[in-house]
């Protein structure tokens, strides 16, 4: 091998480790858009609520021993952005799980078969969860959700109660409640106070503050 040739070959190999973590993997970007929509959301979240006492209704899931990793890195890139959104860290005792049906936490998969919801704890969640969080966290002024809602809340005392924290979605499904009506009331009165989901066009995706901002009609 000629000497050009080896310098040649030399260049390329210095090349090519420059380059490495230059490209971004599909699970690399998808954790990027997660916290940058996280910290979107923290962001529209009223003044006065976003500096009091606040509670992130996460993942149960990330608690149970064998969890796949990538639950946790997505779990973690989210708190990140709300941290980033809030300007501040999320600690551990703001952050809080969701009471799940009788035997999902063993079998999660039983209570999932045909469904195809982007939040799959709404499925998985008690309709009540959010009414026992409110029961058991009577200081908060806001709960941020990064699972969705629970199948069914639109009938529990927590949608309708005046009194109960406002409720920010992270990425919600809005199948999980199947009437139009029962969203954009919930906005209307104050009890979202905002939400973000994925639209093409919106790189943090699109903020919801109003129920004209809902992605679909006063009717179902």
């Amino acid at each position: 091998m000629t000497r050009t040739r080896r310098r040649a070959i030399f260049s390329v190999l210095l090349a090519l480790v420059a380059c490495v973590g230059c490209g971004r993997s599909p699970e690399r970007r998808d954790l990027e858009g997660r916290e940058a929509a996280a910290a979107h959301l923290a962001r529209a979240l009223p003044p006065e609520l976003s500096r009091g006492p606040l509670l992130v209704i996460a993942n149960p899931f990330t608690q149970k021993p064998g969890a796949p990793p990538d639950v946790h890195r997505y779990h973690e890139s989210v708190l990140r952005g709300l941290s980033e959104g809030l300007g501040r860290e999320i600690r551990s005792a703001e952050i809080v799980f969701p009471a799940l049906k009788e035997g999902a936490w063993e079998r999660p998969e039983s209570f999932l078969s045909g469904r195809s919801l982007r939040t799959p704890l709404s499925s998985l969640m008690r309709p009540d969860a959010f009414d026992r969080l409110a029961a058991e966290q009577p200081d908060a002024k806001v709960f941020i959700s990064i699972v969705g809602v629970p199948e069914g809340i639109e009938r529990t005392a927590f949608w309708t109660n005046a009194r109960a924290p406002a409720l920010a979605l992270y990425l919600p499904d809005f199948r999980a409640v199947p009437d139009a009506r029962a969203w954009r009331a919930a906005f209307e009165r104050g009890r979202i106070v905002a939400a973000v989901v994925e639209q093409a066009g919106y790189p943090s995706g699109r903020v919801i503050r109003s129920a004209a901002d809902l992605p679909f009609p006063a009717t179902p």
